[in-house]
């Protein structure tokens, strides 16, 4: 199987990594290159890429990858890494991890992508969709939204505005505004409301077949995924989120790695 890697050398101070990390495989016999941006246009014969760097760089590939068939590993070179597989003091590991997967001995974790639209638009992200209010209104009123769930009104939102993550995104913004951990593996879509102005206004674990529209009736507001600006969400636009067939798959030494993360990382 032919590997790529890649490195965001916005992000990563140590230039010729990517070069170093491929040359390494090389020699352990492996076939790999190097990989550069736009990913979509160089992922054509490559089954497997490896993604150094932390997770806002693993969430950049995730969709190309997605759309391309092509399994990621991440080698953590950030902060957190709940995305990573390996540390980069792990490296000398890789080889063997490789190996198995060609074996067949290894797991492997499917992370279901989040569709969103907006004006007929389509967006995608690994993590979450976050309708956020725009503080540069000089009223400096809080963002209203109807909040509807498979087309019925579920809740009315006062506050910063709100999230709709996959189960991978919980361990991320979600969690920072309250929201619960979700296994990565557990079929279901995540809303957690942003400094909602009352005290009934808590997160909510859906379906995974369940479809989330925030309605904004009030103020003005920035839709982001995965962290990107999109779009300018103006009173009366409508944006709505759903998981989609989309997934990215993520080889792992182990399930229950997952577990050992959230107690290492967060504890």
């Amino acid at each position: 199987m032919k590997t790529g890697v890649y490195v965001n050398s916005e992000r990563t101070k140590k230039s010729g990594l990517a070069e170093e990390f491929a040359s390494f495989l090389q020699a352990k016999g492996f076939d790999c290159k190097t990989v550069s941006a736009p990913l979509s246009a160089e992922l054509g014969d490559i089954g497997m890429l490896f993604v150094l760097g932390g997770d806002g760089t693993i969430l950049h590939c995730a969709e190309p990858c997605a759309r391309n068939g092509v399994k990621i590993v991440g080698i953590n070179f950030g902060t957190l890494g709940f995305l990573a597989e390996f540390e980069k003091d792990e490296i000398e590991s890789v080889p063997r991890f490789l190996r198995e997967i060609e074996e067949g001995k290894t797991a492997e974790i499917k992370r279901r992508l989040l569709k969103i639209t907006y004006k007929s638009r389509e967006f995608f992200a690994l993590n979450e969709a976050a309708i956020r209010r725009d503080y540069s209104v000089k009223d400096g009123r809080m963002l209203k939204a109807d909040i509807l769930v498979n087309g019925y009104e579920f809740d009315v939102l006062s506050g910063d505005g709100a999230l709709v993550s996959t189960p991978t995104g919980s361990t991320a913004y979600s969690l920072s505004a309250g929201g619960p951990i979700i296994s990565p593996q557990t079929p279901a879509l995540l809303y957690t409301p942003l400094c909602a102005f009352s005290l009934a206004a808590r997160p909510v674990v859906f379906s995974d077949g369940d479809k989330i529209d925030i309605k904004v009736t009030r103020g003005g507001a920035f839709l982001l995924a995965d962290g990107v600006v999109c779009a300018n969400v103006e009173e009366g636009d409508a944006v709505s989120a759903e998981i989609s067939d989309l997934y990215a798959a993520f080889p792992t030494r182990s399930f229950t790695g997952f577990y050992k993360k959230v107690r290492k990382k967060l504890g």
